[in-house]
């Protein structure tokens, strides 16, 4: 995700991760048996021409990882402007904390005094199976946040569907709540996800997302 601050400096967070298993390199990658996953940042001064390394918000390994699960680690981090501080949003995958277990939460880290630090969670850390993921987020003209994540459970409070796009809603860009399901899908297993949220010019919010609905399950269980 790119994003150009005040001083015209470009920022690109993604991903990256790895199986970490051996001894070469310097201290830093000298793991076994372990799951590296982060979230980072390169920067360009120069208007995308070229880049170099800006910082890491968060470098996680996690033991007793059994497979390279592709939904482990740190996902789909977001920057922007949150109460005049630089912020990363990012999804929290499967395994975090806990092997194998899903963590229902996006994570805030903000950008101060030139390192990142965690602000607060997006959605609550309690154990279960909810699933809040992919965040994309954006202040309001008016005031106040909003959100589009996907997540595995609706405001029916069903859980039949594996993903469902939803809004949620903040003041302060730190404490959040459920604002509304933008789509829940209709057959068994199908998802909806992948979303992006925008305020145009003229106030209104825009909601894009994907779908597999049209091809999913028919039968519903």
């Amino acid at each position: 995700m790119a994003y150009q601050i005040e001083d015209g400096t470009i920022l690109v967070a993604y991903r990256a991760n790895e199986k970490v298993n051996r001894d070469d390199g310097d201290d830093s990658i000298k793991k076994t048996g372990k799951y590296h996953s982060s979230i980072r940042i390169m920067c360009s001064k120069d208007n995308g021409k070229t880049y170099e390394r800006h910082s890491i918000v968060w470098d996680l390994y996690e033991e007793n990882i059994q497979k390279w699960y592709a939904s482990c680690g740190l996902w789909e981090p977001h920057l922007g402007m949150l109460n005049g501080e630089l912020a990363c949003f990012f999804a929290i995958g499967k395994s975090v904390y806990e092997y194998n277990h899903p963590i229902n939460s996006t994570d805030i880290f903000v950008y101060r005094n030139n390192e990142w630090v965690r602000a607060e969670d997006t959605s609550n850390e309690t154990p279960g199976t909810i699933k809040n993921g992919m965040p994309v987020w954006q202040g309001l003209s008016g005031g106040g946040y909003i959100m589009a994540l996907e997540s595995n459970k609706n405001n029916k409070s069903t859980y039949k569907n594996v993903l469902t796009t939803k809004l949620m809603i903040s003041l302060d860009g730190v404490k959040w709540k459920n604002l509304c399901d933008v789509y829940i899908p209709k057959k068994y297993k199908t998802k909806s996800g992948a979303p992006y949220v925008v305020q145009l010019p003229n106030g209104q919010i825009v909601v894009s997302y994907m779908t597999n609905d049209d091809y999913g399950y028919s039968s519903e269980k």
